[in-house]
């Protein structure tokens, strides 16, 4: 299944094997800045670059910033190294994930991330299946004492991964998206763990023989 998109709790693109050739994984379609796990200035970069792609009607073949050109580079170097590792998110996601239902409210969803010192909620539906992410600072934005659903503020348009999704791919899908987070979902589309930057972080400072995946 490797990247997806979900939106309002429907998956609305599954990339195939073609839109990952050796050189990393391409941009998906363009979230229009809408995921909430990026800050507010990043939100409107990416919906800058949204309408230009509009009005080029052209698609970017390769990246231009320079974290996602790093990315990049050491995925065409992994490609020569002998015995690679391939490191996939089942290695290191979160599980059992955090989750959350789309009627609790603001202030019970702030006092949760508060007790289990976490900043992303999943929202799921009673089947416990994906709906949408709830980050910390969509709850600071709304007022964390507030009695409205967090329906009102959860991001519904999220990219999600599976467990067999490699490292490196999601890696880059942070820097390209300026996301923060991402729900790792079963072929059931249900929510089976959570990666985070903080995830990778601890991994690149901690992981052993990066240079055979990174």
């Amino acid at each position: 299944m490797a990247l997806v998109i979900y939106d309002h709790g429907y998956r609305i693109q599954t990339p195939t094997s073609s839109e990952f050739p050796p050189r990393g994984v391409q941009e998906l379609t363009e979230l229009r800045g809408a995921h909430r796990t990026a800050d507010p200035e990043d939100r409107n970069r990416a919906e800058d670059r949204f309408i230009q792609r509009i009005d080029t009607g052209r698609r970017k073949d390769t990246p231009s910033r320079p974290a996602a050109k790093a990315y990049v580079n050491t995925e065409e170097k992994a490609q020569t190294l002998p015995n690679r590792r391939l490191l996939v998110l089942s290695h290191i996601m979160t599980t059992p994930v955090h989750v959350i239902t789309k009627g609790a409210t603001i202030f019970a969803a702030w006092r949760k991330m508060e007790e289990l010192r976490i900043r992303h909620l999943i929202v799921v539906g009673d089947d416990q299946q994906l709906l949408g992410i709830l980050s910390g600072s969509d709850i600071l934005n709304a007022g964390k004492n507030s009695p409205e659903s967090i329906e009102t503020i959860y991001s519904q348009q999220v990219i999600a991964a599976s467990p067999d999704t490699q490292v490196r791919h999601v890696a880059q899908s942070f820097v390209e998206h300026k996301i923060n987070a991402m729900p790792v979902v079963d072929e059931r589309d249900k929510v089976v763990g959570i990666i985070t930057r903080t995830d990778l972080l601890h991994l690149l400072v901690s992981g052993p023989n990066l240079e055979r995946w990174a």
